[in-house]
């Protein structure tokens, strides 16, 4: 299992969007997931979801209505909306791996309550982070308390949006990089205590998930 967490607009249902092949989860600028969204590769052709009131398969394209905060009909934060995608579309997804997308971490102040309820059996975090930033406070607060309760972590940060970086000049390009990846470090050494003797594994990337035409 993945749990990609994120603070607001930095970009993760795009990054998964990216993954998948597929404009499925909304995206956009401002608030956009509204609640938790699980996606399980499955041996068929057509995706479908299930909302967490009912059994009955519903069409895939309902889930942008269920889950994008703009909507009237999105449902609420704790909320879990699973998604069905065919394997053929997404190698990633073959092999049993299930994604699972998050409301931005500042939204809501029942962190511990998403830890306990979604994320106690991740194998893998990952934290989407805007390039054109830096690490929010929130967002370095959010792993320190995942280490508080689940044992050595493996923990991934994207720096997406990386091609905003194209029209710098090269050393300042070079220098941000750098910031960027000392600032990831100081997450996995401070807050969550990262010590590569103890088994936890951690990478640092820097990526634009955004499909340029």
């Amino acid at each position: 299992y993945q749990r990609r967490v994120r603070g607001t607009s930095n970009g993760k249902s795009t990054v998964i969007n990216s993954m998948l092949r597929d404009q499925i989860l909304p995206s956009g600028i401002g608030h956009t997931t509204n609640c938790f969204l699980s996606i399980t590769g499955v041996d068929v052709q057509e995706p479908y979801l299930l909302r967490p009131d009912s059994p009955d398969k519903k069409n895939a394209q309902s889930i942008k209505r269920l889950s994008n905060s703009l909507s009237k009909e999105c449902l609420d934060p704790n909320a879990i909306v699973r998604l069905y995608w065919p394997k053929t579309k997404c190698a990633l997804i073959r092999d049993e791996v299930v994604l699972v997308d998050s409301p931005g971490i500042d939204m809501s102040p029942d962190v511990d309550g998403w830890i306990d309820t979604h994320c106690q059996d991740a194998d893998v975090f990952v934290l989407v982070a805007n390039s054109e930033s830096t690490l929010m406070h929130s967002e370095k607060s959010f792993f320190k308390r995942v280490n508080a309760k689940l044992s050595q972590p493996n923990i991934f940060i994207l720096n997406n949006r990386w091609d905003c970086s194209a029209g710098e000049d090269p050393p300042i390009r070079d220098e941000v990089r750098s910031q960027h990846q000392e600032k990831n470090y100081r997450v996995y050494s401070r807050r969550v205590r990262f010590n590569d003797t103890q088994g936890n594994k951690r990478e640092d990337f820097l990526l634009s998930a955004l499909k340029r035409h």
